[in-house]
This record gives structure tokens, C-alpha cells and sequence, in this order.
């Protein structure tokens, strides 16, 4: 599936049902949940409303698509283990694990 193909899915099935979700951390820490929504254009994070821990977000972010379609090229080897993929994708973008959970929630669900 291409970065636009993962985009549009992902947009589409937050503008049905924002909800929370939560992190997908790759050591032994607990995750935390955050809610996300769209307006069918940009992808909004903020703290989770219902489930805890929730992510302290004291600003709400903005996923343009842009940030996605680099983090999604690198979500594969980062799901497979591969050092150091995080750590070069986190250099892109402050919004990894966010956009990777909800790879991992909304399209490999």
C-alpha cells in the first residue's frame, strides 16, 4: 500500500470514528493513550478522553500528510526490529509514535 493509500484510509476511518489509541512502545515501558481526529485533511493528537494512561499533550498536534509519508516509509523496518529505524525517523518528525500507532491501529487491524 502506497503513503497515500495509508493516508486516505487512516483519514477516513478517523473522520467515521475519532477515538483513542494507544502507543506502541518497542521496550518494556507501558503504553499511553491518545485520541485523534481529523478534519479530512490534516490528523489532530491530542491527551486521550477516555482511556488511561493518557499522553500529557498540553497543545494538540497536526499530522499533515507530508510528516506521514516519511515516517510511513520507514514503519515496515521499524515493525520488523530493525536498529536504529526509529531513531533516524524521530530526526523527521516529532509525531512517530503517533503515526506509527496508528498504522498499527487502523491499518493492520
Amino acid at each position: 500500500m502506497t503513503s497515500e493509500e495509508a493516508w486516505k484510509k487512516i483519514i477516513d476511518k478517523l473522520s467515521i470514528d475519532p477515538d483513542d489509541y494507544k502507543s506502541v512502545p518497542q521496550i518494556n515501558r507501558i503504553p499511553v493513550w491518545f485520541s485523534a481526529s481529523t478534519d479530512k485533511e490534516f490528523i489532530f493528537i491530542n491527551s486521550a478522553k477516555m482511556e488511561s494512561p493518557s499522553s500529557k499533550i498540553t497543545t494538540p498536534r497536526k499530522i499533515v500528510f507530508s510528516d506521514f509519508d516519511q515516517v510511513y516509509a520507514v514503519y515496515a523496518s521499524w515493525a520488523d526490529g530493525e536498529k536504529g529505524a526509529r531513531s533516524e525517523v524521530r530526526k523527521i518528525s516529532s509525531n512517530t509514535a503517533y503515526i506509527f500507532a496508528l498504522i498499527k491501529a487502523l491499518l493492520q487491524s
